[in-house]
Formats: C-alpha cells, structure tokens, sequence
C-alpha cells in the first residue's frame, strides 16, 4: 500500500483518461532511508493540446502563475511526464517535459555538435506547501562514451560516495551488454539550491533490477540501512532496469537512486 493513500489517489485521478506512453518506479536510497513510494508516468504530447494540459496541472496543484512560462516547452515537448512521490509527512508531485525529438533533430543535423544541451524540464511541488515550485534542468551529454560517462563522475565532489561509487560498477557490469553503443547521461542542477545529480538511461542493456541486486544491496549497507530494507530492494528484482540516478540533494546529502519499468500504477 502507498503510504499517503489520499494524495496517491487524487493523482492516479487526475491521470485517468489518458493513454500512459509508459510507467516506472523508482527506490531512492540515502543515509536518510529507503523510500519505494516514487512513480511515473508519461504522457505523448500530442495526446493533449494546451488547455487539457492546463487544466491536468491545475487539478495537481501547481501554482497557475508556474504555467504562464511553461507554453514554450508544452509545444517543444514529445512526451510529458507526471511524478509523484511520498515519504513520512512529505508529499511531492513532478512534472517533467522531454525534449528527445528536438536533440535528436539537433544531432542528425549537425553529428559533430556534441555540446551539452537541456533534455529534460523538471518541476517539482508539495500540493500541502502553496506557491512553492522549484524547477530542474537536466543536461544531457550527447554521444558520451562509457570512458567519457565514467570521467564526469569521477569529477563529482565526493568521487568516493556511495552514489558514485555504486554507479559506477552498475555501469561497468551494464555496459558488458552493448556492443560499439553507449548509455544516454544526463546531469542535473536545481534553480536555488545545492543540488548536483546525475541520471543514465540504462534500458539498452536490456536487463533485470537482480542482476544489479548486490551492488545495491552494497549501497543499501553503506548508507547504514538495516538488512530489513534489502526485501524492498528484492520486491523489484524481476522488473526490467531503467535508469540510475544519485549524486547529491538539494539537501545536500548523498543519494541513490533505481527507477525501473512496471506495466501499471498501482491502483
């Protein structure tokens, strides 16, 4: 069960009706603890037009004087995506815009240019906590090689964390299934705050959460979480491995973070 039942409830009913292009969750670790109650799901824009979007992040919650400057990455867009996460007292909702089509476009267009370029949009808001909006940018590193991915982290404050560390040897035993190929990396900071992050779409690997279960399961005791907290890690071993992501918080502490792919939101 969701903990914050309600709020996960008004978000999966804000969501209905539309066709979910696709689904993940994630686990997020940290010295702090384990939460499992993260999910996403994303939305093709072309399946809504201005106004049904609107009105979807007005029933969320997001503060309307937050949509006035979002028309722009509305239109740019290929999918849309829609967050929600709940841990303790705290509930979040997300809302990330993607623009892969344009990169893809900038890239074919130009193979040479490999200069980093946004992605990802992200907002992210406490429905409890009016008015109060903090917006992300997520850098992608077009045509990284895995030497060239395994640098930038190793140039992170704090190359020895826990995060780093993990994610580095995830990417060492993913990489043994790609031939000539690469995984998409991305970098991400926070307007006002401390947050620097990383995230790798993994999906070309085309693997299963086990494989990674104990490297994770490594993270899970150098965070000093209790054995307990590996059967949360277990209950998704079998679901296909998406991205990894960590770095450190607005916070500013370490995390880890596993998002992997499921067929439906709960409930």
């Amino acid at each position: 069960m969701v903990v914050h039942e309600p709020a996960f409830t008004r978000w999966l009913d804000c969501l209905s009706g539309f066709p979910l292009a696709g689904v993940e969750a994630s686990i997020k670790l940290s010295a702090r603890g384990i939460c499992t109650d993260r999910f996403l799901a994303s939305i093709e824009r072309r399946s809504f037009d201005w106004e049904r979007f609107r009105s979807l992040c007005l029933s969320m919650q997001l503060p309307e004087q937050n949509l006035v400057t979002l028309s722009e990455a509305f239109g740019e867009a290929n999918q849309v995506g829609f967050g929600f996460e709940a841990e303790q007292s705290r509930v979040v909702y997300k809302l990330y815009f993607e623009f892969w089509d344009r990169l893809v476009r900038e890239i074919r267009t130009d193979p040479r240019n490999v200069t980093p370029r946004p992605l990802h949009l992200g907002l992210k808001w406490e429905p409890e906590v009016p008015g109060r909006v903090i917006a992300a940018t997520y850098t992608c590193f077009p045509l990284l090689s895995i030497g060239g991915i395994l640098n930038r982290l190793s140039a992170f404050p704090d190359s020895g964390s826990v995060s780093l560390q993990t994610t580095k040897k995830v990417i060492s035993r993913a990489a043994t299934q790609l031939r000539n190929d690469s995984f998409i990396y991305l970098e991400a900071g926070e307007e006002c705050t401390s947050r620097r992050s990383y995230d790798l779409n993994l999906y070309k690997a085309k693997c299963r959460v086990h494989k990674m279960l104990d490297l994770l399961d490594a993270a899970r005791a150098g965070y000093g979480l209790p054995v307990q907290a590996a059967r949360q890690l277990e209950t998704a071993a079998e679901q296909p491995l998406g991205h990894i992501g960590g770095g450190q918080g607005r916070d500013g502490n370490d995390y880890l973070t596993v998002y992997y792919e499921i067929n439906h939101l709960p409930g």
